[in-house]
Formats: structure tokens, sequence, C-alpha cells
């Protein structure tokens, strides 16, 4: 009768704290875990930001509760202009701010039922139904990532490449790493290599031992890339090589990958959008047409405008 009673009790408090956004932080953490429930950390200012009211609605809103139910604990972290908050919130949510890396209001940050970080959502004009399932889905992609990383020895190449979409998906750092440390030890497989190679000159450490390392490796290695790798080998060279503004230097590498990508490639019309921007700021104006005119033939709508106007300087 007591177990029946305490399990009556969790079951009222589980339904009582997912209908709300809490602001107290330390009490949606000890229910995160108590309940074994992921916790999103949502970062507003209330009182001077649309678009934070707007992200609120949006999650306490009916639709997006029905979808969330019990599954998921919200916590508001806020940092308001002209109501005031107790010197000690304040600082634990700056603090809060400072270790997910919050740059952006309103960001939301979902964290596991470990309190591992998970991802981090920006506003989007969505329906709230439609928000709330997109939190879940991505949960759910996490969790299976999560569980597949505990097997990663057992995991084909295919396997591990798909999982390493996942985590770039997530911006998961912590699982992106674990990935690509397993499949960089597949020697037969260059994916990974330059995947380590492109975070490195990413963050600024191209000239590091290790990035000279792997970039060694990685052209020891291009017969064996596939094309997607190929082309984003091509263009990490065109990126580093336009700096030097070497025109010819710059395409060479790029153009002779080009003739082997197929028409229906998904990003070879971005490719041939970002050389015709680049043909154009080096006042190669026909050139730069060419590469334009390519691009449009399955660029969005949206870059058509931009690509008519490289093609009209012809």
């Amino acid at each position: 009768m007591k177990k029946l009673y305490i399990a009556l009790i969790l079951l009222i408090h589980s339904v009582a704290f997912s209908f709300a956004i809490t602001d107290e932080y330390d009490s949606a953490v000890h229910n995160a875990k108590a309940f074994k429930k992921p916790l999103l950390l949502v970062f507003v200012g209330s009182d001077w930001s649309h678009e934070s009211r707007k992200l609120l609605t949006k999650l306490q809103d009916v639709d997006s509760q029905d979808v969330i139910k019990n599954d998921i604990i919200l916590c508001k972290i806020d940092f308001p202009e002209l109501n005031r908050q107790n010197e000690k919130q304040l600082q634990a949510n700056k603090e809060l701010k400072e270790k997910f890396n919050i740059t952006q209001i309103p960001s939301a940050v979902l964290l596991d039922d470990e309190q591992n970080y998970v991802t981090t959502f920006g506003f989007v004009q969505v329906p709230p139904s439609a928000f709330a399932r997109h939190i879940k889905e991505t949960y759910s992609v996490y969790f299976a990532l999560k569980q597949a990383a505990k097997t990663l020895g057992s995991k084909t190449v295919a396997e591990l490449e798909k999982l390493l979409a996942d985590a770039k998906a997530l911006q998961n750092q912590a699982l992106w790493e674990t990935v690509v440390t397993e499949g960089m030890s597949r020697v037969e497989n260059g994916v990974f290599a330059l995947e380590k190679y492109s975070h490195l000159v990413a963050v600024g450490k191209e000239k590091c031992e290790e990035a000279q390392s792997l970039k060694r490796v990685i052209s020891g290695m291009k017969e064996k890339l596939s094309i997607d790798a190929r082309l984003q080998s091509a263009m990490m060279a065109f990126e580093a090589a336009k700096k030097e503004g070497d025109v010819t230097a710059a395409l060479s590498p790029l153009e002779q990958v080009l003739k082997d990508v197929p028409k229906d490639h998904a990003q070879l019309w971005r490719v041939h959008f970002l050389v015709a921007k680049y043909l154009q700021d080096m006042h190669q104006a026909e050139k730069a047409a060419e590469y334009a005119q390519e691009a449009k033939k399955n660029a969005p709508e949206a870059f058509h405008k931009q690509l008519d106007a490289i093609i009209s300087e012809k």
C-alpha cells in the first residue's frame, strides 16, 4: 500500500511539473534526474525580446504540451532588463549562459537525463506542435546515437558515416569526437581523417602538427575517398588558396574534382555559387557568370536574384 501511495505521488508530481516552465534550475535538474527525463533550458529575455515571448508562448501552447506531455522538463533561464532579479539568480543564470556558450537570445539547450549536452535550438517560425515534435525527434536521434556509441567497434564504415552525420546535425562535439576517433582507426577510409582536419582548420589550427599530419594522410588517400570527401577536400584547398589572391591556384584543384561530381549532386550548385561570388570579387566577370549559370540550374529560387546579378555583369 505504501509503494502504491508513493507511485501515485510521483505520477501526480510528474504531471504537475511537465505543464509549466519553472525558473528554478536546481529543482528542474533534480526532477530530470529523479524522473530520468531530458531537460530543456530556455534562455530568454522575457521583458524585452519579442521572440523570447513568442518562444515561451510556443512551448506552453496546448498543442505543444500535447506533444511533449510528460517527456521533457522545461526550465526558463531569464535575463530581464526591466524586471529585477535577485543577485544570486542573476549570477547563476549568467554562469549557465557562459557554460552553454549562449550567444543569441532566445536559445534553448537540450540536456539528457544525466545532464549531458544534446544540442541547442534557436527560435524558428513553425507551429508549436511542430517545434515540440522537432525537440522530441532530435532527442530520439541523440539517444540512438548515444546507445550506438557504446558499440562503435562493431559498426561498419557506412554505419559510422551515418552516425557522424547525426552527430554533426546535432552539433554535439562530444559524440562527434567519439565517432571520428573510431572512424580514424579504420585505415581504409579517409573520410574521418578529413573530418578531423576540417575541424582543426575551422578552429584556426590548420598549422598545428596534428593538422599537418592529417593533411599528408588525406593527400595520400585521394583515390580512396568518396566523391563527397574529395569535394570537401577540394573546397578546403580552395578556401585556403583564395586567401593568397591567386585565382589559378585556387581554382585548378577544385575544377579537377568538379569534373567527376555528378550533375545532380545536392551540393554542386552551392559550390558553383561560392566560386561565382569569389570570381566576382576578383573582377573575373565572364568566368563568374559561367559558374553562376551552372549554379542557377539547381539552386533554390531564393538565390536566383543574387545569381542573376552576377550573370548580368558578364
